[in-house]
């Protein structure tokens, strides 16, 4: 339980080090953290000794056309924009197809604790999890304004390595 306490704790101050707004979000939130950790219904396997959060960073470029949101990963620009996938700390991700589903394990030694991943709802993005900003920089915003041309949002799937 300890270990994934201070997973969670580190995943806050890598989410404020990278500007997103963990409004809400307590540090050692040990309710939270139990939560977090019990076992899917469908899993038997022992509680792990080891737990860590993999956060990623989704970035897409667009437009809304007459409300219709028109963003995409694709139409990122190589040299001013971030990658797709990045870690909170800014590292590129590269994924096959560009898929979450292909994110690999760091070793055999860990499995995913969740059976996907998902969305992290911080205090202000919109309903599917989006930030926006006219340009990249820190004051990022929930909700689509004239004039915003990129968006944000982070992935969050929790790993565990069985003890042996």
């Amino acid at each position: 339980m300890q270990t994934a306490l201070n997973s969670y704790n580190s995943l806050l101050e890598q989410l404020e080090k990278s500007h997103f707004d963990t409004f809400g979000y307590s540090p050692n939130n040990s309710s939270l953290v139990s939560l977090l950790v019990s076992p899917n219904a469908k899993s038997q396997a022992p509680l792990a000794e080891e737990y860590k959060i993999d956060a990623l960073i989704e970035n897409q470029r667009g437009l809304k056309f007459f409300g219709v949101p028109l963003f995409s990963g694709k139409s990122l620009l190589p040299v001013l924009d971030p990658p797709m996938f990045q870690r909170l700390n800014g590292k590129r991700v590269k994924l096959s197809y560009d898929s979450l589903d292909n994110y690999v394990l760091p070793d055999f030694g860990w499995s995913w604790s969740w059976s996907s991943w998902y969305v992290l709802m911080l205090h202000d993005v919109d309903e599917l999890g989006w930030a926006y900003l006219g340009v990249w920089g820190k004051w990022w915003h929930g909700k689509y304004r004239f004039g915003d041309c990129v968006r944000r949002r982070v992935w969050v799937r929790m790993r565990q390595r069985a003890s042996s």
